[in-house]
């Protein structure tokens, strides 16, 4: 019979007290940090001031830069942008308007006495 469905959920997250885990997470610490060590103080390096220089990062900071160079306005990224722009003013435009208009309403039909009212003048 085969396992059922989502059966490894089921079991509490083990991540955090398994013992081999926490092990590898130690051993990659260590690497880690042993390579830090090794590239920060090595009397052979041109060093900078600050942290290391990290190829990875930079590469992202760099896409994040261009992005807009190489960004191609598509139907769906269009509707994205125009739907996060327009729709929520749009829908507090219309309860806005809803409660004017109810109020309105009762103000004029009399339903709210003049002394009652929040925006009388004396």
């Amino acid at each position: 019979m085969s396992p059922q469905p989502f059966e490894h959920l089921k079991e509490p997250i083990k991540y955090l007290t398994d013992p081999k885990l926490v092990a590898l997470k130690n051993k990659r610490r260590e690497e880690l940090r042993e390579e830090f060590f090794r590239k920060k103080l090595s009397p052979y390096s041109v060093h900078q001031e600050g942290s290391l220089f990290d190829p990875a990062i930079q590469r992202y900071l760099s896409t994040l830069a261009h992005m807009e160079d190489y960004y191609k306005a598509t139907p769906k990224t269009v509707t994205y942008g125009l739907g996060v722009l327009f729709v929520p003013m749009g829908i507090i435009a219309y309860f806005l308007k809803r409660d004017k208009d109810r109020q309105e309403l009762e103000l004029r039909t009399g339903q709210i006495a003049y002394r009652d009212r929040h925006d009388k003048f004396a």
